[in-house]
């Protein structure tokens, strides 16, 4: 049986990641963004109120190249 997304973000995204007192004392935090073009890593440093950039990188990568045909991703 396979899980919709929704129903593995049910309680995950309803709280800051900066609440969790685990992650009060990060001085780091980074984000990845894979969507059907491009690939993105942006890496945030500072307190959670006022975060700065501190790396960001953007990456064509085609995997919704051929799409629409075949119905698969690019590798």
């Amino acid at each position: 049986m396979t899980r919709s997304v929704d129903a593995l973000l049910v309680g995950r995204l309803e709280r800051p990641i900066f609440e969790d007192p685990k992650a009060q004392n990060l001085s780091r935090v980074g984000v990845i963004d894979i969507g059907s073009n491009s690939v993105r890593l942006v890496v945030f440093d500072g307190a959670a109120r006022s975060p700065a950039y501190f790396y960001n990188e953007k990456v064509m990568a085609g995997l919704g190249q051929g799409l629409v045909d075949t119905g698969y991703l690019s590798p």
